[in-house]
């Protein structure tokens, strides 16, 4: 069954094994959702971090920081219209905070910021550039926040990397407080871009194939708009608001670089400007009440 909608005989293999690296993608005729299954074993969960010393680089560039900070400007100016009216000290909690840049940027427009994140390397950026913040390395589930604890709960370009990520929203509605938010951002499954490289590699049997630079072992699941509302719904959310994104540039251009892709960056100049580039989703939700029976993806 699919782990999004859990209907029957609807998943199939985007491709056999050999056009991506170490697994293969499966998606779901229904919902449009996919996954990567892996074929080696997992890594550890801070492997983003701990095996790439590349994102410790890029990720305190200035360049960098402030080209996410204008992005994260734009979508708290829209969640500042939806704060909590109930709470007197708006309260927000990062899961995979990262290098910290979310929480600086909200802490600058008055927000109480706390973040959780696996890696240690992670952990040390964020405390560097919001020494304000609270900020833990565990797993979320075991960082200690109360329940109902925050009015914000922000997932960015985290839930593709868990090994459940219909837990990880169970536990980020658990930590909200009545009528708090989620935001959360992902790869955009149901872009155009994606589309037309799976186009390009059945037209062609796979003599052209791109699919290696789309699914990667690294993230395990690719939401499409339709299979994202239906597990946030099943676990408790609603009022589901979808933005497209794309990745920013200045993050992209440079890691590029650093892996020794300067061939994919004049294509990655592009992002932003031409739509079918927008690749990623931002999505808005509202707790809907009492958590829902809990099912597993």
């Amino acid at each position: 069954a699919c782990p999004f909608c859990f209907k029957e005989g609807t998943l199939r293999p985007i491709c056999t094994e050999g056009f991506v690296h170490r697994g293969v993608p499966f998606t779901c005729r229904g919902c449009g959702g996919s996954y990567f299954q892996r074929s080696i074993a997992d890594s550890d969960a801070d492997e983003y971090w701990g095996d790439d010393s590349v994102n410790e680089t890029v990720y305190t560039e200035p360049e960098v920081r402030g080209a996410f900070r204008r992005k994260y400007e734009r979508y708290l100016s829209l969640l500042d219209r939806g704060k909590n009216p109930e709470s007197n000290e708006q309260s927000l909690l990062e899961i995979g905070c990262g290098s910290g840049i979310f929480l600086e940027t909200a802490a600058r427009r008055g927000w109480k910021v706390s973040g959780v994140d696996v890696s240690p390397e992670a952990i040390r950026i964020a405390k560097q550039y919001c020494p304000d913040a609270t900020v833990v390395c565990a797993q979320v589930e075991k960082a200690g926040f109360a329940e109902g604890t925050f009015d914000l709960v922000a997932l960015w370009d985290v839930i593709e990397h868990v090994v459940d990520p219909e837990e990880l929203l169970r536990d980020a509605h658990r930590l909200l407080r009545p009528g708090g938010l989620l935001v959360l951002e992902t790869p955009d499954e149901g872009c155009l871009a994606r589309k037309l490289v799976r186009f390009i590699h059945r037209l062609t049997a796979g003599h052209q194939s791109y699919l290696h630079a789309m699914y990667y072992r690294d993230h395990r699941w690719y939401f499409s708009r339709e299979a994202m509302a239906i597990v946030l719904r099943r676990v408790g959310f609603d009022a589901i608001r979808f933005f497209s994104e794309t990745t920013v540039k200045e993050f992209a251009t440079r890691k590029a670089n650093a892996y020794g892709l300067r061939s994919v960056t004049p294509i990655l100049s592009l992002l932003g400007v031409v739509p079918w580039f927008r690749n990623k989703i931002v999505v808005m939700a509202k707790i809907a009440g009492p958590l829902a029976k809990a099912t597993r993806i």
